[in-house]
């Protein structure tokens, strides 16, 4: 019994961040806004920051990626 509780829970949160990512692509890729409560924002922005920070060694700095672009079409 207590298995299927903690899948069920497990499956609940996993809803709830599903939920959230919808909500952020539609305002991302279609300008949709949707009202996310302070506790959703604050959660995605912290998901966001640990991601970048994880994975710090594959973004490069702006400056450089600019220069890359304005290299290739010259």
């Amino acid at each position: 019994m207590s298995t299927i509780l903690s899948e069920n829970a497990s499956l609940v949160k996993l809803k709830k961040r599903i939920s959230l990512l919808e909500k952020a692509v539609n305002l991302l890729l279609f300008g949709e806004y949707v009202e996310i409560p302070e506790d959703e924002k604050q959660e995605t922005l912290s998901r966001l920051m640990d991601y970048i920070e994880g994975r710090e060694e594959e973004f490069i700095d702006f400056e450089k990626f600019e220069a890359i672009v304005r290299d290739e079409n010259s």
